[in-house]
């Protein structure tokens, strides 16, 4: 027969270190969790609004496939406006007139053209978000070239985040007189 006391069990002492142990280590780990949250929220947010911005910008671009349709690197003439947020371009052999602006609280990307789309809503910004677009002349050799900007910022835990894109686009069939 075998006795067993002479074998050694934990004392209540030891039992109550390493439970308090236990409880500051998982305490440190949801603190930490707790104070990463805002961080990673904040840099969430911002991939997000970047991603957005490069959908805006793609969108503008390439332009809408319909029939007559154009893209804006083939647009055969222009129109900037002096709010700078909206931009009407046309092709060259009466193609489809396009027209890109923001409605009026800047939450969304407005598209129309001379087919009977009227202020379709292309984008809406996450809630809180505003959208910066400007569209401006660049002069660079014999051939016109429309820089678009698009930025998106949203407020998040108290702090400003945004996604910001710039992109050029040289019109092919646009030349300077």
């Amino acid at each position: 027969m075998r006795i067993l006391c002479d074998k050694k069990a934990f004392t209540t002492a030891e039992l109550l270190i390493a439970s308090a142990l236990l409880i500051a280590l998982s305490a440190t780990a949801l603190g930490g969790l707790v104070l990463l949250k805002p961080v990673f929220t904040k840099n969430m947010a911002q991939s997000t609004l970047q991603r957005d911005a490069a959908v805006l910008i793609e969108k503008i671009v390439d332009g809408k496939p319909d029939p007559g349709g154009i893209r804006l690197s083939e647009s055969g003439s222009v129109l900037f406006y002096t709010n700078a947020d909206k931009l009407t371009f046309t092709g060259t052999q009466d193609a489809v007139k396009r027209t890109y602006c923001l409605n009026d609280a800047g939450t969304k990307l407005l598209y129309s053209d001379d087919n009977g789309i009227q202020n379709k809503v292309v984008y809406a910004a996450p809630e809180g978000a505003v959208i910066s677009l400007r569209f401006s002349p660049m002069n660079a050799g014999p051939t016109l070239c429309v820089s678009v900007y698009v930025g998106i910022s949203q407020v998040v835990n108290g702090k400003t985040v945004a996604g910001t894109l710039q992109s050029s686009v040289f019109l092919r069939n646009h030349q300077m007189v």
